[in-house]
């Protein structure tokens, strides 16, 4: 379905819902930026990691030699402190800029 300020409808790839992700959190990012401070940090980083371990889950493939659940942990961790790093002061940059750098450092996908 299309929405307002992007639209990716037609895309299915994991990038694409990656930056999909980035996209909505941005939208939502003066409340979501409050959500960091303090003991509500933690509790808002936990379900947004359980959320991401479905989706990577989905989505990953992982080498033979590394344990699943290590490295679905690692990408999933690293995409939420991508994602808190983003939205506490450098939110200049564009989802796609954020997915593309996390890419870039996340080899294992």
């Amino acid at each position: 379905m299309s929405e307002e300020h992007h639209d990716f409808s037609h895309h299915s790839s994991f990038r694409d819902r990656i930056t999909h992700i980035l996209y909505h959190l941005q939208e939502k990012q003066q409340s979501i930026r409050g959500l960091f401070n303090g003991e509500c940090g933690e509790i808002f980083l936990r379900y947004l990691k359980e959320y991401l371990c479905q989706v990577f889950d989905e989505h990953i493939t992982i080498k033979d030699d590394v344990p699943h659940d290590y490295a679905l942990d690692l990408a999933v961790s690293g995409f939420a402190e991508t994602v808190r790093w983003w939205l506490k002061g450098h939110s200049d940059y564009t989802p796609e800029q954020m997915t593309a750098y996390f890419f870039r450092c996340i080899s294992i996908l």
